[in-house]
């Protein structure tokens, strides 16, 4: 893929059926980079790995569009500057009344402290929200744990905590 048309975002829209495929595999290593390096990687990763047991073309398609937008942003790191205010924030959103099949909103939570990036998190809700708000509760729920455990390993000290949602 090192020679692939490079793109600027990493994922597509869905459309056919595809036989034996090392799709499997394939996402298993993208879900590898985007839950240690790439944090941008995650919502386009999870949606892929949900259909990997009936994929179509398009999900192919999805993933090697994964693979030309790593191409394309080979030089992108996680940046952690030494000079700034180490500050726990968790920021978390949802997205509500997209999925038209299981009906349940998605949620995205990034941590930082000081500049970089500690964890972030894409994937579907466990329950059914009933509203947009209801949706942002539960992305908002989901971040403080987060929050929770992250504030363990840093140095109480240094330790301010904001979540937005």
């Amino acid at each position: 893929m090192i020679d692939s048309n490079p793109v600027s975002t990493p994922s597509e829209k869905r459309a056919e059926e595809v036989e034996d495929s090392p799709l499997e595999k394939t996402v298993g290593s993208l879900l590898y980079l985007a839950m240690t390096t790439r944090p941008e990687l995650s919502y386009a990763v999870s949606k892929v790995s949900e259909v990997l047991d009936c994929p179509k073309k398009s999900d192919w398609q999805a993933v090697k569009r994964n693979f030309k937008y790593l191409n394309a942003t080979r030089e992108y790191r996680l940046f952690y500057k030494s000079d700034t205010e180490l500050k726990l924030d968790c920021y978390s959103d949802s997205e509500f009344a997209n999925d038209n099949l299981s009906r349940r909103p998605r949620t995205g939570v990034l941590m930082t402290y000081g500049t970089g990036a500690i964890s972030w998190l894409s994937r579907k809700q466990p329950v059914t929200a009933l509203s947009t708000t209801e949706a942002e509760y539960i992305a908002a729920c989901e971040g403080y744990q987060g929050d929770g455990m992250a504030s363990a390993t840093v140095d109480y000290s240094t330790w301010h905590s904001t979540v937005v949602g």
